[in-house]
């Protein structure tokens, strides 16, 4: 093997010398003079390296360097080889950098990871290091505002010092930052710790560079072209709904959920996207790897493996058939940093055009064909790789086909919203045809965007009215759906009976699930959307369940029933709920479980895969006249897109019926009225999806515009708006409220005399509009002490526990005297940080995390081979402290323990939860906001988090942090008066700021924190039942806000044969 002699530049072969010739760097000096002393100079090298501030101690002030083994944050790591200058006074002596430990070269070896102890902005200068809003090679140390810069040139620019000799005396290399002598500020600096991790400008000018494109092979997935000619041509069917003009920002989407109508539906709502895929984009690139290397799999496959960190959690999200974008590196031989990149930026190269000699000049586009968690491996199909060392600059990328769904669908939704619905049909026709409600509009205001009470919901009147052509109400659909107001129900003029007819698949619903099942079959509550309002474990999937099956049973049975429903969720996991639930009751020539081209077998439940159409090994769509076979179709609010794509749609298929009836027969005249194919659309979770997500299932069932159908499809949703909403990276804008909880908010659902809020009012709601939405009371999950605090804060004292078996825990000896299940455990160890860029924060809590485990131990050893392992759930809002919980877990041998993010639980229960709040200091509160992260001012991850309790809730935090959110302060009080309370037995940490957050055990309530605590609902109801144990078949009832659903079912049945049969609800 030939080896290189010194001095000599290594070139790959096969490449062009010229890209790789070096020419020798000029030096010239730059000075850095600070304000306290203008005598004293330093020189600052060029040459790429890592700027380190060191921290002092009250010691270090006295001549002792603080600790280099800290781990706290606001205490920056400094390498051994830091030096002090000797010229500095020893009580001006705060940082400094030694140039020694810059070069080393430590900053290179995993430049994903590599953070600045202190990113600070008031030093100025000039350096290779630095572009595009990373932190690179600058340190600043702000004390009583008083900057420092270096001295620029002529021209007004920092120069730039570039030595090619080597380091220079020991005073040269350092660079002192000599600051203020007020002992008070000196003692108040503070680094960033949320600053971004250190990049050398090497690896960056490497993805600024021009490069030549090669496109890998991309995953082949459905042709949808080829699939829609199989059973119609052009001529049949009308041409895709496409954009027509490019999409700009107008800032709409940043305007409050409730203030848009039709008109601007389009505007708002593509505004909300683009702005959402703004910062979509900025948190994709802070996952880009530079350096990567990657391993060979079948090189002339062109098939390669490259590890991500952070996979295992999706971050970032990758999925089966994505593209990424790599560039290959050259690198130096000596630093084994891209070759030459800094002289070809000095030198004019980058601004000429010129080819950039740090790596092959290509941009290769990659395919993922496959991805394994487990591993944190993503195999890649890479072309135009070349066989040098496989290191690689890599890019994640937005992937367009997700967002152009979206986009595409909020337009055609806007289009049928804003058009004429009857522009092809005759006024005469239409008023035979459409069924109009009655109202008295002068006391029912159209604009429904204002919640005025009761009186709004219980206005229209059942007087009849004469029906013209100019009459008729001329939205479509959509409209009603999306738009709901009071004169789109229906007037209730007599109680319901209080029985139901059906013959229920699943026995064990209770009162409102079947009121709601009947209700939506019966459409009986108007031409609006129905709501499923279900709190934690009250069975609202079992509810949409019951409704799919009863549509079902109806289209089998019933001859003159055609159709199919489509059944969809958020995510995956829970369409495959849905799916894996249904399957109890009907075989696969009845569902259809629709997956996405991307999805991998793996992830599918084994027992679903005879659900699904598989087709050239990937998830595909079975042959039209099968798909149309099929009753329930389940599948993700995104996959629904499938469908759009494949023209199955009810406006694309009474199109291909019209159509062809047209040209078969063109002298007959056409029926109006066509079947609809889908007769339903059931969203399950649908607090959960933004609302252009739901939009993409609302396509596909949605009528043409000005065609009669009879009747027209259902559209109901079940969810909750007090538990975590859609996922969305611009918190700024009004994309994460949910369609679910938009329309919640509307005066038909919020305002009705039978909503959850009025249920403490015995108020008279006949006549009135039937509801259109039922609540959910009866939960079956959690211990009535462990609902007292969520069904106070968040459901009107509304929830009616009906758990059994939840008192096995309370022989526990970490309970209190009163035995109720729930412990808040104080904390005052210090939060440290790793790197605040993994996604959910890089935080952590090491005593914390120690006592958790301590806790769960306790538990499993209490109970012996009645409490397993799997059985408890410990979650934490930050992936580092669910990271060390985890490893600590394994080395106590507790392998079984649930551990992870509060994100993975919704929707899942456990019989013990131990909730790791992580935070101890209130100074990062605000930053942890502005990310969305943390469990501080999130209610909605703090419902979710309590609500997974069936036994037993231990929670863990430092009550001065958590009470400065009202939500956590009012579960605090409910701990402190009910003794609910253990104190931290270490003690303050030591390395806790002083300040009263150190002493947790300290902390108590105040009056000024609220007002006077009211003791009412399911903790009113425990308190009786401990002073009455004889009452407390009735304590439940007695203090709670019961629902008036059971007054009336009641005196529903004692009034039966005094009821009209058409008022049967």
């Amino acid at each position: 093997m030939n080896h290189n002699q010194p001095g000599e530049s290594w070139q790959p072969s096969g490449l062009d010398p010229r890209l790789f010739q070096i020419q020798k760097r000029r030096s010239k000096a730059v000075t850095i003079k600070p304000p306290s002393d203008q005598g004293k100079t330093t020189s600052l090298p060029s040459r790429p390296r890592k700027t380190i501030i060191k921290p002092f101690s009250a010691e270090g002030l006295n001549g002792t360097a603080a600790s280099n083994n800290s781990t706290d944050p606001e205490h920056s790591k400094v390498n051994d080889s830091t030096v002090l200058s000797k010229r500095q006074p020893r009580a001006d002596r705060v940082a400094s950098v030694s140039k020694t430990e810059a070069l080393s070269g430590s900053a290179a070896e995993n430049p994903r990871r590599v953070q600045l102890s202190a990113p600070i902005d008031n030093i100025q200068r000039s350096s290779p290091e630095g572009i595009q809003g990373h932190v690179h090679d600058r340190s600043v140390v702000a004390i009583n505002e008083r900057p420092f810069s270096a001295s620029a040139n002529a021209n007004g620019h920092n120069a730039h010092h570039r030595s090619g000799t080597g380091l220079g005396s020991p005073e040269e290399n350092t660079i002192s930052v000599i600051p203020s002598k007020d002992q008070q500020a000196i003692s108040a600096w503070k680094p960033d710790v949320f600053a971004q991790a250190f990049v050398p400008r090497s690896y960056l000018l490497v993805n600024d560079a021009p490069a030549r494109s090669v496109i890998s092979q991309a995953v082949e997935g459905i042709n949808f072209p080829k699939y829609v000619l199989t059973f119609a041509t052009p001529l049949f069917l009308p041409p895709m709904f496409s954009l027509t003009q490019s999409l700009t920002i107008s800032r709409l989407g940043l305007l409050r959920s409730d203030n848009f109508g039709p008109q601007d539906y389009k505007r708002h709502f593509i505004d909300c996207v683009m702005l959402d895929l703004e910062a979509q984009l900025r948190e994709v690139r802070s996952y880009d790897i530079f350096g990567a290397e990657l391993e060979i799999i079948d090189f002339q496959q062109h098939l390669f493996s490259l590890h991500v960190p952070g996979l295992r959690e999706s971050a970032p999200r990758v999925a089966f058939g994505d593209i990424m974008s790599l560039r290959q590196l050259v690198l130096d031989p000596w630093t084994k940093k891209p070759l030459g990149m800094e002289y070809w930026e000095k030198s004019g190269g980058q601004m000429r055009g010129e080819p950039a000699p740090g790596f092959t000049g290509s941009e290769i586009t990659g395919t993922v064909v496959a991805v394994i968690k487990q591993y944190e491996k993503l195999h890649l199909r890479l072309a135009g790789v070349l066989p040098i060392p496989l290191v690689f600059n890599v890019s994640f990328v937005v992937q367009r086909r997700r967002v152009h769904a979206l986009e595409r669908t909020i337009a055609d939704i806007a289009h049928e919203l804003t058009s004429d619905p009857f522009r092809d049909v005759h006024r005469e026709q239409a008023a035979l045809s459409y069924p109009v409600h009655s109202s008295d509009d002068s006391k029912i205001s159209r604009d429904d965007n204002h919640h005025d009470g009761l009186d709004r919901a219980t206005a229209l009147t059942s007087q009849p009215i004469n029906i013209t052509p100019e009459a008729i109400d001329h939205k479509h659909w959509l409209h009603h759906m999306l738009f709901p107001t009071v004169a789109d129900g229906v007037l209730q003029t007599s109680l319901p009976k209080g029985r139901f007819q059906e013959n229920w698949f699943d026995k064990d619903l209770n009162y409102e699930q079947m009121k709601a099942v009947t209700a939506i079959h019966s459409r009986n509550y108007g031409d609006l959307c129905y709501l499923i309002n279900g709190p934690p474990g009250t069975g609202k999937t079992k509810t949409v369940v019951e409704t799919a099956a009863q549509f079902a049973d109806k289209m089998m049975n019933d001859k003159d029933s055609v159709g199919s429903i489509l059944l969809c969720a958020p995510s995956d996991p829970a369409a495959d709920t849905l799916a894996l639930r249904l399957s109890a009751y009907f075989d696969p020539q009845i569902i259809f479980r629709l997956n996405e081209f991307s999805r991998t077998f793996a992830e599918v439940p084994e027992e679903l895969l005879t659900y699904c159409h598989i087709e050239d090994n990937i998830f595909s769509l079975p042959p039209l006249p099968r798909l149309m076979s099929y009753k329930i179709v389940i599948t993700t609010c995104r996959g629904a897109d499938v469908l759009i794509n494949a023209r199955v749609t009810n406006r694309d298929l009474a199109s291909l019926q019209t159509n062809m009836l047209r040209i078969l027969h063109p002298s007959s005249e056409l029926q109006r009225s066509i079947p609809l194919h889908w007769t339903a659309l059931l969203v399950d979770e649908a607090a959960q999806a933004t609302e252009p997500e739901v939009l993409i299932p609302l396509a596909v069932i949605a009528p043409h515009a000005g065609h009669p159908y009879h009747p027209n499809p259902a559209f109901v949703m079940a969810g909750d708006q007090h538990q975590l909403g859609p996922r969305t990276y611009d918190r700024s804008t009004a994309l994460h409220v949910s369609l679910f909880e938009r329309l919640s908010n509307r005066s038909i659902y919020a305002s009705h005399p039978k909503a959850r809020k009025w249920a403490n009012r015995r108020n008279s709601y006949i006549p009135s509009v039937r509801p259109p939405f039922v609540d959910l009371v009866r939960n079956y999950r959690s211990h009535p002490a462990i609902l007292a605090v969520p069904s106070s804060l968040f459901y009107h004292n509304s929830l009616i526990p009906e758990a059994s078996n939840v008192e096995s825990l309370s022989a526990w000896g970490g309970w209190s005297i009163r035995r109720w299940p729930i412990l808040f455990a104080c904390n005052g160890g210090i939060d440290d940080c790793e790197d605040v860029r993994t996604v959910g924060g890089g935080w952590y809590n090491m005593r914390e995390a120690n006592r958790a485990i301590r806790y769960a131990a306790n538990l499993l050893k209490s109970f012996s081979g009645a409490l397993s392992q799997s059985e408890i759930c410990i979650m934490s809002p930050f992936h580092a402290q669910v990271h060390w919980l985890r490893n600590i877990a394994r080395a106590a041998s507790l392998w079984e323990l649930n551990i992870g993010p509060m994100e993975a639980f919704q929707g899942l229960e456990s019989r013990v939860v131990i909730i790791c709040t992580t935070r101890t200091r209130t100074r990062f509160l605000r930053e942890d906001a502005s990310r969305g992260i943390g469990i501080v001012d999130e209610p909605k991850k703090f419902n979710v988090a309590l609500t997974r309790a069936k036994e037993g809730l231990i929670v863990l935090g430092n009550p001065w942090v958590l009470s400065q959110d009202p939500h956590w302060l009012a579960f605090l009080k409910f701990c402190w008066r009910n003794e609910l309370w253990s104190n931290d037995e270490e003690g303050q940490d030591p390395r806790m700021p002083e300040g009263r957050e150190a002493n947790a055990n300290s902390w108590k309530p105040l009056e000024q924190d609220g007002a006077p605590d009211e003791v009412a609902g399911l903790e009113a109801a425990l308190l009786y039942k401990e002073r009455e144990p004889s009452s407390a078949m009735t304590a439940t009832r007695r203090f709670l806000s019961t629902s008036q659903d059971d007054e009336m079912w009641t005196s529903g049945m004692m009034a039966t044969q005094a009821l009209p049969s058409e008022d049967e609800d």
